[in-house]
């Protein structure tokens, strides 16, 4: 009878084993797959799109006559699910949502592992009912992909650091883990700051180690830390001499634009507006945590307190650049609230004996405590803003914040015949202009000169296009061209960093006209002819144009 039941335990956990991260696949699936056939709202996605599309076509990552480098192994990825399903939204969205899937499992089999399965089940819901993961799991960008790898290449050291196992488990473990924080190197040089806090925290896992090392060989442990000291010297030397620890301080700073640059409190406000209640208490969670289950504790707090201090420090910033690392977050205080709930619930048992006091009304106490203990739980939780922005994305999808939703397929038929006749095609929005209406001429924003290989007006853009962003500019190719078509979204119209300024947009709307389409396609165009084009000696100058529509 014992073994039956023993026997009839392990079944259960052996099926629990296999269940647990299959439901989690399937929740998460659930919950992200509501919006997965939206159109390609953000620009960014379209670098991923056009490269994948020029892979497949002809074996480069063109666009336009230049080539999109960056996380090639994403872009390559795409292109095998275009060859597997063909060319659509669906399936590019479906790709990242299927990603955002398994990374999610990866986190709940870890923390599972680690801390154990209430823990863990708190953890992953909290991370994918999270509005920034709910976002980026339809984001076709490297941000899933990174994500999943860097967190495997992190499980994968902390195994190394913290089990025994046999030496080729080892190797492959290791060679695996090696991998996996290759690939996210490679999708995102920011992943050298979760380097950082990994080698941080394994410093602190090999204490004991090289604690007992330097007592036991103090001698030995002097001349090591001597000739430590002295490489680290010569490195130093060495890379400032050189000029690249000035490179990685400036790409470290560096930034599109001034917004935010220097604003060091970035991420904690950021935090603060989205988890006021579990950020203003997570030093007490953290202690919680670490007092209860020092090693999966201590590793989450390195893991995420050490990227978003440096984080805090680089130029650019966005809450997605620290999504990597948010994980973690949610598994400290998964921790946190399981190693405090039995004396919540002890308090919670006290409370309901002073509410019931008489024996008559005893058997109202036992479900008094489920039910506190429910109302504090939604309490806790639900006076996170997340709650409530979560809740509105899945009823309204943003798109990306600060990019309302446009109509490009829409305006096509609208735009065509003067696309179809006008020699040059100037636009903010390049991949957008390309995925819909094929080849422009000039991209316009101040951004996009800097960027340009004079870091002049008509400079040429990294894709060997020529960039422009004043009135002068602007009046010029007017001048020079009999006629011509100027196209973007109302977000980069008026626009002194990503679109046109408004003395160039005054020029425009003073020489041009207007074609009109529905306030809602969020989309601005401007047509002009000019039948004596041509006449100023700057004409001569202009750069040769790629696109050829015509003369």
């Amino acid at each position: 009878m014992a073994l039956n039941g023993v026997r009839g335990r392990y079944v259960d956990d052996a099926w629990a084993r296999w269940l647990e991260p299959i439901a989690v696949m399937g929740l998460a699936f659930a919950f992200y797959v509501a919006h997965f056939s939206v159109p390609f709202l953000i620009n960014d996605e379209l670098f991923h799109i056009l490269a994948a599309q020029s892979w497949l076509e002809e074996g480069t990552l063109r666009i336009s006559n230049g080539e999109y480098r960056r996380a090639r192994a994403f872009t390559l990825a795409l292109a095998g699910v275009y060859w597997l399903f063909g060319e659509s939204e669906t399936a590019a969205r479906l790709f990242t949502v299927v990603l955002a899937c398994l990374w999610a499992v990866v986190v709940f089999l870890w923390a599972r592992n680690a801390i154990g399965r209430l823990a863990a089940w708190f953890a992953i819901i909290a991370f994918c009912t999270s509005p920034d993961t709910l976002v980026l799991s339809h984001f076709i960008r490297l941000y899933n992909l990174h994500g999943l790898v860097f967190f495997l290449g992190a499980a994968g050291t902390y195994l190394l650091f913290t089990r025994t196992l046999s030496a080729p488990a080892m190797a492959a473990l290791a060679a695996g883990t090696i991998f996996c924080l290759s690939l996210a190197v490679h999708l995102q040089l920011t992943t050298v700051i979760g380097l950082i806090a990994l080698i941080l925290w394994a410093i602190l896992a090999s204490s004991r180690w090289w604690t007992d090392f330097i007592l036991s060989n103090p001698r030995a442990a002097l001349k090591l830390a001597i000739l430590a000291v002295i490489l680290l010297v010569v490195a130093a030397f060495v890379l400032i001499d050189s000029g690249l620890a000035a490179n990685l301080l400036a790409r470290y700073r560096a930034a599109p634009s001034e917004v935010d640059h220097n604003n060091i409190l970035f991420y904690h406000v950021y935090f603060v507006d989205t988890y006021p209640v579990l950020w203003g208490a997570l030093p007490l969670a953290a202690l919680i945590a670490i007092t209860r289950r020092r090693t999966p504790a201590l590793f989450c707090v390195c893991m995420f307190a050490i990227p978003i201090v440096l984080h805090s420090f680089a130029g650019p910033k966005e809450s997605r650049y620290v999504h990597y690392v948010v994980p973690y977050f949610f598994i400290i205080w998964g921790i946190a609230v399981t190693e405090a709930m039995p004396w919540v619930r002890d308090v919670a048992v006290q409370a309901m004996g002073r509410v019931f006091p008489s024996e008559t009304m005893r058997r109202a106490r036992e479900p008094g405590v489920w039910l506190s203990l429910a109302l504090v739980t939604a309490f806790f939780l639900g006076s996170n803003p997340a709650i409530k922005t979560t809740y509105k994305y899945l009823h309204e999808w943003p798109g990306h914040p600060g990019q309302a939703p446009v109509a490009w397929a829409n305006a096509r038929p609208v735009l065509q015949p003067w696309l179809d006749k006008a020699p040059v095609v100037l636009t903010p929005n390049d991949l957008h202009t390309i995925y819909y209406f094929g080849e422009y001429d000039y991209i316009v924003g101040i951004t996009r000169v800097n960027a340009s290989d004079t870091g002049a007006e008509f400079g040429l853009w990294d894709r060997g296009v020529p960039a422009v962003s004043t009135a002068e500019s602007l009046r010029t190719i007017m001048a020079c061209y009999r006629r011509g078509l100027y196209l973007g979204t109302h977000h980069r119209w008026r626009n002194t960093i990503y679109g046109l300024p408004d003395d160039a947009a005054d020029y425009l709307v003073a020489h041009a006209e207007r074609i009109p389409m529905p306030e809602e396609w969020d989309l601005v165009a401007y047509a002009w002819e000019n039948a004596e084009a041509g006449a100023l000696p700057e004409c001569a100058s202009l750069p040769r144009l790629y696109t050829g529509h015509g003369q």
